[in-house]
């Protein structure tokens, strides 16, 4: 038998290396007559080009040349890769070295590549655990059908806790695992590679094009989520994110947005403008990064279906019954409940209820003592609560015996950039509460306070991508009209334009964004060239008309619209 090592320097190994020269090995036969020539019962698995020029047959095996006829076999070509950093990893050796350095943990391993965009590459695994697994939270997944029927977070949790068992294992003294052969990304398969289901050769070696052609797509969305979360988290400063967040969820703004646009460009991932709608969208991180990774464009009309879909179960949630004492009689109730106290319409609501004598008594929902609520007039009886609460976090008894005959609902969470899934918390399921709360302690009237930018939102229903902000408003409508009917109250729906500042006293609202304009002008001493025109509602007149409402108890049911 003749040899001879075939230099292969694209993958780090040359006859030059050292101590041992390294390469391909290439063998054939003195006599042709032994020469392979076939795989048994395969013969096409064999190719004219497995032949050198001099008849030499390419083994595929990687070798050190130790002396005289004396060789190690080190690798497989087919198991090299090589990485944009440049360095190469030998994946057979690595998994054999996982394997044996977390016996208790693997049972099967594949290391291959993953990437993101054109500009970062990384390894990638694809792994069947044991089981139990356990998470980084202490908790464990005691079988292959507890991670099946896992939720995407705690799917997510056990892929970092095998990422951290790699790591650990390449931070052992005796490892010679270098960092940037831990895998980045894990995808975890709970059936094992087998002969049967064509993942493992007859010779029961890793089948590695048969691995890669059935794991790609899901290595492709493991590598996309953990770069994506891993640029998300640096941008905002963060040491991790919650895939399930959305960028506004996870604390994102316009600023870091741009950011992260930045960086998602450098990843050679370069969206128009109008597909940048995700970052202030309902759509999860992980939503997006699926949607990079298949090659598709994470706009905000992505996820729209999903949020008509999740504004539709929002409205569609059961109210809950709040168990109370009795209160007093209808004609003995002189109070009036609003929430949003200190707010711009909240109280205009307050200052109306208080000009109308001493004939009333109004409570004021307010979630923290602060200049606002000292600043409210004398008289008002303040009640610690919040819309994200329970029953608004009260004391259900004493509401109801303080005899509230009415409630306004000024109370929300107004912001033109948050996503529907981080407003719907306050302004939907806020809503559902404080009509919880109305029927439990008696007050068969609430006045609900919306805005004509609900009107966004079509009749046949919301498509998602209303804005946030409308989409909430609308659902916190449909919640009242549902509660008319199950909770027997009384409900008229107001729906306010733009108010104005109080003319009379000049107090406004310093944080909506008229306010800012008006503030831009006269800082710059110039305004804006423009035919447009705005419609401002005197904030003393929507208080004493929603007080009117509230007070007198008129028995409307249609929306109302002003302004």
């Amino acid at each position: 038998i003749m040899y001879k090592l075939r230099p292969l320097p694209e993958l780090g190994y040359t006859l030059d290396d050292v101590p041992y020269p390294r390469g391909e090995f290439l063998a054939k036969s003195r006599d042709p007559r032994f020469m392979i020539t076939s795989y048994y019962g395969d013969a096409g698995m064999v190719h004219a080009d497995a032949w050198d020029a001099d008849g030499y047959f390419h083994t595929g095996d990687i070798v050190e040349l130790r002396g005289s006829r004396k060789i190690r076999i080190i690798d497989r070509i087919k198991s090299v890769f090589k990485l944009t950093s440049g360095v190469l990893v030998a994946a057979a050796a690595l998994e054999a070295t996982y394997l044996s350095a977390l016996p208790a943990v693997l049972r099967q391993v594949f290391i291959t590549s993953g990437s993101f965009g054109t500009q970062q590459d990384s390894v990638a695994a694809v792994i069947v655990p044991h089981f139990p697994l356990r998470l980084p939270d202490g908790s464990e997944l005691t079988s292959a059908a507890d991670f099946r029927a896992a939720d995407a977070s705690v799917q997510a949790a056990a892929c970092d806790a095998l990422i951290a068992a790699l790591a650990g294992a390449a931070a052992m003294d005796n490892s010679n695992i270098s960092p940037q052969e831990i895998p980045f990304a894990v995808v975890i398969e709970t059936e094992p590679f087998s002969v049967a289901n064509g993942l493992l050769t007859s010779s029961h070696k890793p089948a590695r094009v048969a691995l890669q052609a059935a794991y790609q797509g899901a290595i492709d969305a493991a590598c996309s989520r953990a770069s994506l979360g891993a640029m998300v988290a640096d941008v905002l400063g963060l040491s991790g994110v919650a895939l399930t967040d959305s960028f506004v969820g996870a604390g994102g703004d316009s600023l870091t947005g741009l950011r992260l646009a930045s960086k998602l460009k450098a990843a050679g991932i370069e969206l128009p403008a109008e597909d940048l709608g995700f970052l202030a969208g309902d759509m999860s991180l992980q939503e997006v990064a699926d949607s990079l990774a298949s090659g598709g464009a994470p706009s905000v009309s992505n996820g729209a279906a999903h949020t008509a879909t999740a504004v539709l179960a929002d409205v569609a949630t059961p109210f809950a019954t709040l168990a109370c004492e009795p209160g007093p009689s209808r004609d003995n109730r002189d109070g009036v409940l609003v929430t949003g106290a200190t707010g711009h319409v909240g109280r205009a609501v307050i200052d109306a209820l208080i000009a109308t004598g001493s004939q009333v008594r109004v409570f004021a929902i307010v979630r923290e003592s602060s200049a606002a609520t000292e600043a409210l007039p004398a008289g008002v009886e303040m009640v610690m609560g919040d819309l994200t609460l329970a029953g608004l976090g009260v004391d259900v008894d004493v509401m109801t015996r303080a005899g509230i005959r009415a409630v306004v609902h000024a109370g929300a969470w107004v912001s033109h950039v948050h996503p529907y899934a981080a407003l719907a918390e306050a302004n939907v399921h806020g809503t559902r509460r404080v009509l919880e709360l109305a029927r439990a302690i008696g007050a068969s009237y609430v006045v609900h306070v919306s805005t004509a930018s609900a009107s966004a939102v079509p009749a046949d229903g919301p498509r998602g991508d209303e804005g946030g902000y409308a989409l909430s408003k609308w659902a916190a409508e449909r919640v009242c009209v549902a509660a008319r009917a199950e909770l027997r109250l009384t409900i008229p729906i107001v729906r306010l334009g733009m108010v104005g500042p109080d003319y009379a006293s000049g107090r406004g609202n310093a944080r909506d964004w008229f306010s800012a304009l008006v503030d831009g002008m006269e800082d710059q001493g110039a305004v804006p060239v423009s035919d447009a025109s705005i419609r401002l509602v005197d904030a003393k007149v929507v208080g004493r008309v929603l007080a009117g409402l509230a007070w007198a108890q008129t028995p409307l049911t249609a929306v109302a619209a002003s302004g």
